[in-house]
């Protein structure tokens, strides 16, 4: 089974590490970025199941990133992870498209971080993953040809 793989968008050293110690002892790939511009040229180069993003980067805002990246990625996950509650910003990141919030606050929870962020890339178990598959008709999916050479 593929690992999942997620892009953390965090300026701060401390938090960062703690995240991605966290995130990979749960099996999960984690590529850091702890810049706007640099989180930009990953979604180009590289397909990633979900984002962790911080609003406040030193180069870019964190709205500002998310648009740029859905002219790229349109349909990429994204979990805000800030202490910003500012509620324009919030409402235009709904606006743009989120898939949640999490506060980071010196009461926030490193595991519970881990736990929203492995719901959201597996949000079925695989017995119910099983049962979905097996209740589709036949034949509507191929084997996966999209690698194959012509």
């Amino acid at each position: 089974m593929n690992k999942n793989k997620v892009l953390l968008i965090e300026d701060e050293e401390k938090t960062g590490k703690m995240l991605i110690k966290a995130m990979e002892y749960e099996g999960i790939d984690v590529v850091w970025a702890k810049e706007g511009n640099s989180a930009l040229e990953q979604v180009k180069k590289e397909r990633f199941d979900l984002i962790i993003l911080d609003i406040k980067l030193p180069d870019i805002h964190g709205d500002a990133l998310l648009e740029n990246m859905r002219s790229i990625a349109p349909y990429i996950r994204v979990i805000i992870y800030s202490v910003e509650m500012n509620a324009t910003v919030m409402k235009n990141l709904i606006e743009i498209g989120v898939e949640g919030y999490i506060n980071k606050g010196v009461d926030t929870d490193l595991w519970e971080i881990v736990e929203k962020v492995k719901a959201k890339l597996a949000p079925f178990s695989t017995a119910e993953r099983s049962h979905l598959l097996e209740a589709l008709p036949k034949g509507l999916f191929r084997d996966n040809h999209l690698h194959e050479e012509p």
